[in-house]
């Protein structure tokens, strides 16, 4: 969990950063972009705004949708789209010289009469917004109309572009099931940083939270184990005999292909990970002929490893594998746009190997 207050709290500080900075007729902007230089008047934002983008480009004619429904949010209609640059006062275009840009790279320039975006991908458009979002009052991150009828927009010129290709953040809902309501919340707070990977942790010992066709048992025990919450993590108690696991969940495959959308319409690409070949626990609840020692177990509610609690698929058993390619062909289908599936690969207990 002490990854999702420390971004929380960022995103907190970044609100109370910003607001204050406008205050003091100062631009603050989140991270820090690579050129900024403040102008003279105001751009005025309100329901009138045409968002523009070029005719034939489904980048940023994607990206000006965004822009549209983001922004309009906030005035309870989304904002006028046109393929036409010259009709509007948000203007989404190419640079002259795409070299000019970097990858995820955009120039900004507000000025009274309008708000030009340059930019080569959507990522760039989408930061763009996400940095524009700063100039404007804390209330447009706010949820439906918030009864304001326009905003100023401080003048200013904006060139930024990331340091690093890779922006991740990770969120371990094995150990604890988050429902997908809080895992977009997370993915927001990514987008709103600028971050641009979200590595979700799906599975380890205490619990298995994808729902995969082939093998249906996963999601029926795997992930579900005895509630031990008040009990200290490294210390729970095992299961009584008879007692029933309650704790957990999973995602089903529609579930996933709907965050991993709405995270790339945030320029957020999913990691998912599925562990192997150790802490993977939890499967020989539900397939326990793929632990080298063959037998049923329960999935541990915490911390709790006891002497013959299998925790390594065996390397010596051919199921192993046939298992784990089946797992991995609904995982590729699930997440298209990942170049890689995180395996884990950490804290091995080759004893069971060796014996």
């Amino acid at each position: 969990m002490k990854k999702i207050v420390s971004l929380c709290a960022a995103a907190a500080l970044l609100l109370a950063s910003c607001s204050e900075s406008r205050k003091a007729g100062k631009i603050a902007v989140i991270p820090a972009p690579v050129h900024m230089e403040s102008g003279l008047g105001d751009f005025i934002l309100d329901k009138a705004t045409v968002v523009a983008y070029p005719a034939g480009d489904s980048v940023l004619a994607r990206a000006g949708g965004m822009i549209s429904e983001t922004l309009g949010a906030t005035f309870g209609t989304a904002l006028a789209l046109s393929p036409d640059t010259l009709s509007g006062t948000i203007v989404l275009v190419r640079p002259e010289h795409s070299a000019g840009l970097k990858p995820e790279g955009y120039r900004m320039v507000v000025s009274p009469d309008r708000i030009a975006i340059e930019t080569n991908d959507y990522n760039g458009a989408f930061y763009a917004l996400q940095t524009l979002l700063q100039l404007l009052p804390a209330e447009v991150y706010g949820t439906g109309d918030n009864g304001a009828d326009a905003y100023a927009v401080p003048a200013v010129t904006i060139e930024d572009y990331p340091r690093f290709g890779w922006r991740g953040m990770h969120l371990d809902v094995s150990r604890h099931f988050h429902p997908v309501g809080f895992v977009k919340r997370y993915i927001d707070l990514l987008a709103m940083h600028k971050f641009n990977r979200f590595h979700w942790h799906l599975t380890d010992d205490q619990g298995w939270r994808l729902e995969i066709k082939k093998y249906p048992l996963l999601t029926e025990k795997s992930a579900w184990r005895v509630d031990r919450n008040d009990d200290g993590w490294e210390t729970n108690r095992p299961p009584l005999p008879g007692e029933k696991a309650t704790y957990g969940g999973f995602y089903t495959q529609d579930e996933v292909r709907d965050v991993v959308a709405y995270a790339a319409a945030r320029g957020v690409t999913v990691i998912p990970e599925i562990e192997m070949p150790g802490h993977s626990g939890e499967v020989f609840a539900a397939y326990p002929h793929l632990s080298c020692l063959g037998k049923e177990q329960f999935v541990t509610p915490g911390g709790y490893y006891p002497d013959g609690l299998a925790t390594c698929f065996c390397a010596g058993n051919d199921s192993s594998f046939l298992f784990l390619q089946g797992v991995i062909d609904e995982v590729v289908e699930l997440f298209p746009d990942a170049p890689y599936i995180h395996v884990g690969g950490d804290e091995v207990d080759m004893q069971f190997w060796s014996n």
